[in-house]
């Protein structure tokens, strides 16, 4: 998965940050990693 995708299913449930961050972790760029913080506020 892109990282646009995953910034995407991050928003959706808890469960969908888990999955973005973990497959994420290898390949965050600035983006991702935005909206990673972002979904948990």
């Amino acid at each position: 998965m892109d990282n646009k995708t995953l910034s995407i299913i991050s928003y959706i449930t808890l469960f969908g940050w888990l999955i973005s961050f973990v497959i994420g972790k290898e390949k965050a760029n600035s983006l991702l990693k935005y909206h990673l913080k972002q979904s948990l506020d």
